[in-house]
């Protein structure tokens, strides 16, 4: 069995016609059709939509080895979530950031690294998130010259009080 002749099959075994099989990875009916009948050549971008959009098994579309699906990744969700008991939202985040592509992944944890202050992504240790804070303090203070001269030095105090 072909590449071609697994897209049809994958297609049959969705209950779409070419049309609505097209539609949802962005081809037309023709390429659809061109693709099924050998006439085309299944391109990298259109394998990797069709894995995508329809959770296939890259190893099976292209080869024709293993499963025709990949496991249910809800599946996988529900298990991590349950294994670390989550809360809905913190289920919800894990399912989403999975679903980001590799270079949405890597904006995220720049920007989470700008955040918390760790030097994650180089191999060191994180920082603790209080000493964010008081970076964040320090720079504050500085652009007002002294901690003393800052408008309200006593709310910026990280200590109790003790008088």
């Amino acid at each position: 069995m072909t590449e071609n002749d697994r897209i049809k099959e994958l297609r049959l075994a969705l209950g779409l016609n070419q049309q609505e099989f097209g539609a949802r990875i962005g081809i037309k009916v023709s390429a659809v059709s061109y693709l099924e009948s050998g006439k085309s050549r299944l391109t990298e971008s259109n394998a990797i939509l069709i894995c995508r959009e329809f959770n296939v098994n890259r190893d099976w579309l292209l080869n024709g080895a293993g499963e025709m699906f990949q496991p249910n990744s809800q599946d996988a969700v529900d298990a991590l979530a349950e294994q670390y008991d989550l809360t809905p939202l913190e289920r919800d985040m894990v399912e989403n950031y999975c679903r980001l592509s590799k270079a949405q992944r890597q904006a995220f944890w720049d920007v989470m690294q700008k955040i918390i202050g760790s030097s994650a992504q180089s191999g060191g240790a994180e920082e603790p998130a209080s000493s964010g804070v008081a970076a964040a303090e320090a720079a504050y203070e500085k652009s007002f010259g002294t901690a003393s001269s800052t408008p309200n030095a006593a709310a910026l105090s990280t200590r109790e009080d003790t008088g």
